[in-house]
C-alpha cells in the first residue's frame, strides 16, 4: 500500500558538499546535496543506490531551511527513488529523513 500526502514539503535548491554511507558501510562517501526539505534530501552520488536502502548522510546547512536548523546535520534515511546515471549527470538519490540530528552551528 502507498501512502499519498495531501501536502508537499517546500523543498530548498541547496547544492552543498556531504558524505553518506550505506547502512552497514564503514567508510564514507562523496556526494552533493541538490534540495533539501524538512522530510527528505535528493542528492548525488557516486553509485546507484536501491530504493529501500538505509543511508546515512551529514551536510553543514549554512541557514536555517523550513524548520531544518542551521548547522551540522546527520542523518538516517530510507532512499525512496533514484535516478540513473547518463552522461550529463551523475546518479541521484531521493531519501526521506527517518532520523535527524544536529549539531552546533560552525
Amino acid at each position: 500500500m502507498t501512502s499519498v500526502h495531501s501536502a508537499r514539503a517546500t523543498r530548498f535548491v541547496t547544492t552543498l558538499p556531504a558524505l553518506y554511507r550505506r547502512s552497514g558501510d564503514q567508510g564514507w562517501k562523496r556526494g552533493v546535496t541538490k534540495d533539501v526539505s524538512d522530510t527528505g534530501v535528493l542528492f548525488e552520488s557516486g553509485e546507484q543506490l536501491p530504493v529501500e536502502s538505509i543511508v546515512e548522510l551529514t551536510f553543514h546547512l549554512p541557514e536555517q531551511l523550513g524548520n531544518l536548523p542551521a548547522g551540522q546535520l546527520t542523518c538516517l534515511g530510507k532512499v525512496v527513488r533514484h535516478r540513473a546515471a547518463s552522461e550529463a549527470v551523475p546518479p541521484r538519490s531521493a531519501a526521506r529523513f527517518l532520523e535527524l540530528k544536529s549539531g552546533p552551528e560552525s
